[in-house]
């Protein structure tokens, strides 16, 4: 049988045990502000990972920029390139053309230069002019 008590000594262990359980009710709310404070430290840490992962995707798509930008800009060189190269086959086309008709006309006028050398001649000479003269050379 438990001891007897005065009524004073109950009501003070009484209230010896209601200050603890006041107290731990109070280590109970620590611990839940500890817990709250831990998922939010949590949640910052998740939104750094989601920034992270916004900066990666970010990386990403500089980096095909980049290398979109510079296949463009060779695109870009192989056609000036072939552009060129067109134009200066055109050019030299047109270049032999115009050499093949310069000698075209300078033979043209050399056979005529002949043909009036060789009119002169008979004219000058006549007759003496059918006379086979040997030629140099052949």
């Amino acid at each position: 049988m438990p001891a007897r008590l005065t009524k004073h000594q109950y009501e003070m262990q009484k209230e010896t045990l209601e200050q603890e359980i006041r107290g731990i009710d109070i280590d109970i709310l620590n611990n839940k502000k500890i817990i709250k404070q831990n998922e939010f430290k949590a949640s910052q840490w998740d939104v750094k990972k989601s920034e992270e992962t916004i900066r990666k995707a970010r990386l990403g798509y500089e980096i095909a920029k980049v290398g979109n930008d510079i296949q463009e800009e060779k695109l870009t060189q192989l056609k000036d390139q072939h552009s060129f190269e067109k134009f200066a086959t055109g050019v030299n086309r047109k270049q032999l053309a115009v050499n093949a008709e310069t000698m075209l006309l300078q033979l043209a006028e050399s056979q005529q230069t002949l043909k009036e050398a060789k009119e002169l001649f008979q004219l000058k000479f006549g007759v003496a002019a059918n006379v086979n003269v040997p030629r140099l050379g052949g």
